[in-house]
Formats: C-alpha cells, structure tokens, sequence
C-alpha cells in the first residue's frame, strides 16, 4: 500500500482532497449538500494516466477494477460530503458511472444507447456532453436513477464543456460560428459571452477562471475570461502560434511553434508571460491534462512515448499508457488546497 502524499507526489495523477472548506460559502454549501458520501476524515481522489480511480486516506485504495478503465473523474459535492463519478467503457458504449462508497462498486446512470463524450461537475451539479438523435446536447444529472435533463436544446451543436467550481461553460456552433456560452442554472437557457466574429476552437477551465483558444487576424490566441460580458484579455502575442490549449486545477499550459518547434509552455498567470517547459529538442505532437498533471505525446528516440511533468523546469518522466482525454476537460473540484 501506498501513503497518499507520497503516491501523489511520485505520480501526480487526478487529485481531489476531501478536507475542510476553506471559504465561508463553501463552508456553507458543506452542511447543506446531500446525496453523497460522507466520511469524517480528510481523503484524496485520484485518476492515473492508466485508468484507475483511487482514493487515498492513509494508505491508497483503488476504488476501480484493474478491467475498468476510467477515461474521465469528475466529483461533486465538497468538504467530507463527495460522491465521484467516472466516464467509463462498458461493452463498447461511453457511460457515466456513481461510485457506491463501498469496494469497487459503481452504478451506471446513463443506459448504453446515451453516448456520452464527457463529463464535468461543479460542487453542487454532475453534467454530461452526450449525442442525442445525432445532436450532442449537454445534460445535467437528477440525483436519481439514469434521469437527465438536457439543459440545451436539439437545434444547438455542442463541441466541448468545462466547468469552474460554480459554473458551466460550454463550445456551441450559432448560425456556423463558435462561440462560448454560459449556464444561467435556469431551463435551457445559455448567454453567449464571445462575439459573433471571434472564430472559437476550443475552451478550458481551471477552478475559478476560463479560457478559450481563438483566432485573432489569423493567429490563434489564448484569451481569458474577464467574467463580464464579453471581454476576454489575451495572454499571448500575436506572434505565438498556439495550436491547444489544457488545464490542471490552477494552472493552464499550451502547445505552441517556437522557432519550429512545437514546445509546451505554462502560464505565469500574468499578462503574457509563459515559460517554455520544454525544450528546443523535443517534439511534442500532443498535450492533455488531469486536475493535477499534464502529459505530453512526444518524439523520442525514434519512438512517439507519453510523458509526465514533474512540475520542475524541462523535466519530464516516461509513464507509457496513453494520454487522458483532454479539451473537454471534467476536473474534480476541490474543497481545499489540493495535496501533491
């Protein structure tokens, strides 16, 4: 068995701690949430790059089978009240799955004729991104049984969804453009917050802000979201040609040309300040990212390998597997500073 702080460290997988709200509104929201598992100790939830969901409280216990392989973790609820929720393969078909609170046990909450591309989950609400006669719709789950409500309608064409710890943000095509909406928490109803001339490509999501990557003059962007409106800042130049974007939980990374070179790069979290964590030969054909570690597919002694971020520098570790989903982007929310 492993200790959590030490497997967290080692592998820098999905990482959800389940200690003390830190805030007086979470704090609240702890002793109102229902419906899911409490447990008086602090835990952590983790996804690895291999598919298992494990939960560490003391030592780590893996919460999945070793034929289970889990493509996404999202978790509701916070404090010491969570439930967790994966995206997993059964017989061929993508479902949404709620873990019971006892051994490997998960009950389906999607049927086999729901495809669903992805999950999200804010403290208090598990979404969905699923295909519905052909149209892919988000859907918000009831708490019961396999009941959904599809909070978009059947004439919108949804591409990606993410989600802060209190908000859902989705990618929908409008009359042939792109653009970003926001869940008002009411009915079906959605507010566009970019412009009908900002062509959208994709969007991504830390715990508190958003972000989108978007063509500018026939560069692509990085743009954060002011929280108002429309206004979105950039946070990269108009000579940086991005070509994706990911997130961990506080921290945002992009796939980007340097002097022919595609290189990773993370954001400082200041104007357009990044720093290449990669370096000039190496090259990165892919990125993708749980909530606490980002991966690259990368060109490497004749061979493309995964690799991890140790969070240091230009150091990278071979991990082999495959690469988590990325873009749409479910990430477990916290109730507190996350343990790595």
């Amino acid at each position: 068995m492993f200790n959590a702080t030490s497997k967290c460290e080692r592998r820098a997988p999905t990482c959800f701690n389940r200690g003390m709200l830190t805030t007086p509104i979470l704090f609240f929201l702890l002793f109102i949430a229902v419906g899911g598992i409490t447990q008086a100790a602090a835990a952590t939830f983790e996804l690895t790059n291999t598919g298992r969901v494990l939960e560490c409280n003391g030592p780590c216990v893996a919460l999945t089978g070793t034929n289970t392989f889990a493509a996404q973790l999202a978790v509701k609820g916070g404090g010491s009240t969570q439930t967790p929720y994966m995206l997993a393969n059964n017989g061929g078909v993508n479902q949404v799955w709620q873990y019971s609170g006892v051994g490997t046990n998960w009950a389906p909450i999607t049927g086999t004729n729901t495809t669903v591309s992805s999950i999200v989950a804010t403290i208090n609400a598990v979404y969905m991104l699923a295909n519905n006669g052909g149209v892919n719709q988000v859907w918000q789950y009831s708490g019961v049984g396999t009941n959904w409500t599809p909070i978009t309608g059947t004439n919108t064409t949804v591409s990606r969804i993410a989600a802060t710890i209190n908000a859902v943000y989705m990618l929908a095509n409008n009359w042939g453009i792109n653009q970003v909406w926001h869940y008002s928490g009411s009915g079906t109803n959605w507010t566009p917050i970019t412009g009908t001339n900002t062509i959208v490509s994709s969007i991504v999501a830390t715990i508190n802000a958003v972000y989108m990557l978007a063509n500018n003059g026939g560069v692509n962007q990085v743009w954060q979201y002011s929280g108002s409106g429309t206004n979105w800042a950039p946070i990269t130049g108009t000579n940086t040609a991005v070509s994706s974007i990911v997130a961990t939980i506080n921290a945002i990374y992009m796939l980007a040309n340097n002097g022919g070179v595609n290189q990773v790069w993370q954001y400082s979290g200041s104007g357009t300040n990044w720093t290449p964590i990669t370096g000039t030969n190496t090259t990165v054909s892919r990125i993708a990212a749980t909530f606490s570690a980002v991966y690259m597919l990368a060109h490497n002694a004749g061979a493309n390998q995964v690799w991890q971020y140790s969070g240091s520098g230009t150091n990278w570790t071979p991990v082999g597997g495959q690469l988590p989903l990325t873009a749409e982007l479910h990430f477990p929310r916290p109730s507190r500073d996350l343990t790595v």
